[in-house]
């Protein structure tokens, strides 16, 4: 089974939906909550079916397989990060305000769904090849758009100079994900001022107005 392409619309009140049962959301929540946790490979299946109440073997009847699991995790963190992007756009005009809406979105949705967000950025090496190629094309659409936002930039004079607008994209990831590094690893009650120092330091390096 191929994980249906979730967008921000299937996010709804902190939760993500998928098109199955509550039940199946349910393994889907449990498996991103124990990979967040554990790593994939530290996870069994079995610890799984535990987190929700049900035997082992009643997870097939949701779910093909752990791999299938962390497929669907990733896409849809993946999804969570694309709309984070689009919002920017939507709501913001100019680098460092859109940059700005950017970490502020992620960061909401990082306090809401942190499990995928944080598998999908250190998990999903673990995809079988076939299943890392369906990433990648996911997140070709992601990738263009941030650097479509740094290449506007350029062109209005607002990017710090020598900076290309690809560079100045995996900085902007590298960001996130140390952000939900440190929400996951804590200590927690520091998360929302170091978050804020680094999104200001992100800025005052790339954007000339910050």
């Amino acid at each position: 089974m191929v994980p249906e392409k979730v967008d921000r619309k299937s996010i709804v009140r902190g939760r993500l939906v998928s098109g199955g049962s509550v039940k199946r959301q349910r393994v889907i929540d449990a498996a991103a909550a124990t990979f967040a946790k554990d790593g994939y490979h530290g996870v069994s299946t079995r610890q799984i079916a535990d987190v929700i109440g049900i035997k082992a073997g009643s997870l097939y009847f949701h779910l093909d397989s752990k791999e299938t699991a962390l497929e669907e995790i990733c896409l849809r963190g993946l999804a969570i990060v694309e709309g984070a992007i689009e919002t920017a756009f939507q709501k913001s005009s100019g680098l460092s305000p859109r940059l700005r809406q950017f970490f502020a979105t992620t960061l909401e949705d990082i306090r809401r769904h942190s499990d995928y967000i944080v598998v999908y950025i250190r998990e999903h090496q673990h995809l079988t090849q076939d299943a890392r190629a369906r990433l990648d094309i996911s997140s070709l659409k992601f990738r263009s758009q941030l650097e479509g936002l740094f290449l506007e930039a350029l062109q209005d004079g607002e990017l710090f100079e020598g900076l290309t607008p690809p560079t100045a994209g995996l900085i902007t990831i590298g960001t996130v994900k140390t952000i939900s590094q440190f929400y996951t690893d804590g200590p927690l009650e520091r998360f929302d001022q170091f978050a804020q120092d680094a999104v200001d330091c992100l800025i005052r390096g790339l954007a000339k107005k910050s």
